[in-house]
This record gives C-alpha cells, structure tokens and sequence, in this order.
C-alpha cells in the first residue's frame, strides 16, 4: 500500500444493501455520501437513467455474452465521433482485459522499434491525469515513445496531455461489471502492434453507448455554480478543479481525514493521488461536518 492511501479504504464500510444515486445505505441503517465513485465510473450514481433500463433490457432479452449485435457498431461509431483523430477502435471483455492489451501492443511495439532495449523499457507508463497535482501540462514525452493516455470523464478540469495521445483506454462513466474495455488507437502505427479485439456481449456495447450519452445530459445540467456550493465545507482540505477534489493536506494526514469523513458519512477516494469527486446531488448539510474536522 503506498504511503497515504488508506488501509481497508472502501472495504470499511458496513455492508451495503442498497445505493441510490450518490449515496449508499448500510445495512444498519447508516447512509453515505459517495465521493469515491471508483475514480470516475460511476460518476454519474448507482443505476444512472438509461443506463440501468438498458442494461436491464438486454438482461431481459438474454443479451449478456459475447454475440454479433448492432450495439457494438453503435458504440463504436460514437466513439469516433467523439474522438475524431482516433479512428482504430478494440473492445474487449473489461477494462482490466483492455489494460493487459495495451501493455501487450506497447511491449511488441517498443520490441520491433528498439530491439535491444530491456524489457522494463518496452511498455510506456498510461499518463492519468488525475495523477497530476498541478494544472500544468506535464513534461513532454520524446515523439519516439508513444503515448498513452486513461481518459477520464471531465478531463477538462484536469491536467491537459503534453500531446495527442498515440492511444487512449476510455474510462467509461459506467460501473464496471456492465461496461468494456475500451482502446483507441491515433493511427494504424501502434495499432498494427494490438491484439485483436474481443468480441463484447451487447449488454455491455449498450450500457456503454447510453453512459456516454448520460454523460453529456450530466455535463448540461451541471456546472460550477453547482460545485462551488461545497467549497465552504471542504476548502480546508480539497483544492477543487470542477467536481474534482485534490487533498491539501499532507500526505500522512490522509488515512486520518478518510476515517473521520467516513464517521461523518462521506466517502472520499482512499488514494491519496485519486481525487475525489462531488457527486450530482448533495446537501450542505451533508458536507458541513467536514469543515470542523481536527487531523
């Protein structure tokens, strides 16, 4: 565990029976505000709108393994939509799935263009933007060494990328166990080096068509206005970027501000590089306890 991140962190929590939206309700009566949201996936609630009613179709109509549908050639003629210089497309089973093919292309890629560089040379780290703790682009990248970026959702209030990305593996607003791995190449340079896609049940090409679309209706009715509500409460502890909220305080003082907030009914992030994110609904009342807080 690094230095700062939370010991049990979300595996804390009493038992959960229920979650509505942002908040989770305990089996023993308590309820809490999430702040975690698992880095950005499920930024927009437990069971968001369409998302659950589709989902719940395809379950219905006994979609739920890999089969050909006409969901994965929506999904995917969305997503070149959205990220118009990144025309090659893999999907896979899940994120993590998709992550072990990235690692995979980049190796093979690095193992042609540098055939005597040491393995642990191969593979470029993924640049996650959440990871940077200033506004400030990060150092730039030697053109040679391609570049992978983890696109979150508002990525706009988080540090911009030194380039276009060579690849980008899509983190979905969608909880995982209904969403794919998603990669997406800028050119065919890199993409020559991916192991093919998988074929994706249309439960999961379906959920994720409708969380991006959710996302776009989220991002309209929300703004700063909304956020800077919070800063009342939090401002002692979060320097806040739109919904992201970046820690203060020390490192050390992290685990302490976890288990407090937790006390208090509010989930935060349990990694101290992880920020975490107001949530579509909130009270003051709910964040105001935070502010009195003593590490």
């Amino acid at each position: 565990m690094s230095e700062g991140n939370v010991s049990g962190g979300i595996a804390a929590l009493p038992p959960i029976k229920r979650a509505r939206l942002w908040r989770l309700y305990a089996q023993d009566g308590r309820r809490f505000l999430d702040l975690c949201q698992d880095g950005g996936r499920a930024v927009l609630g437990a069971k968001p709108g369409r998302i659950h009613t589709s989902a719940k179709a395809a379950i219905d109509q006994g979609l739920t393994r890999p089969l050909p549908s006409i969901w994965t050639g929506r999904l995917e003629k969305e997503l070149k939509r959205r990220y118009p210089e990144h025309r090659e497309i893999r999907l896979y089973a899940n994120e993590e799935e998709a992550r072990r093919a990235l690692t995979q292309t980049l190796s093979a890629n690095a193992a042609f263009s540098r055939p005597d560089a040491p393995p642990r040379e191969a593979a470029s780290p993924l640049f996650d933007p959440c990871r940077v703790r200033d506004t400030k682009a990060p150092a730039s990248i030697p053109s040679e060494s391609p570049f992978c970026l983890f696109g979150r959702p508002f990525a706009n209030y988080l540090a911009a990328p030194p380039r276009t990305p060579d690849a980008i593996l899509v983190c979905l607003p969608c909880p995982q166990a209904f969403s794919p791995g998603i990669l997406l190449f800028a050119s065919p340079t890199l993409s020559r080096f991916a192991t093919a896609g998988s074929l994706v049940a249309p439960l999961l090409a379906r959920s994720a068509l409708e969380a991006l679309c959710a996302l776009d209706r989220y991002i309209e009715s929300i703004g700063e206005a909304y956020w800077k509500r919070a800063d009342r409460s939090l401002a002692s502890f979060f320097e806040r970027r739109g919904p992201w909220l970046f820690p203060r305080i020390e490192r050390e003082k992290y685990p302490a501000l976890f288990e407090k907030a937790l006390a208090k009914g509010v989930l935060l992030s349990e990694d101290y590089e992880q920020p975490s994110i107001l949530p579509g609904d909130f009270d003051d009342g709910e964040l105001a306890p935070l502010a009195k807080l003593e590490l």
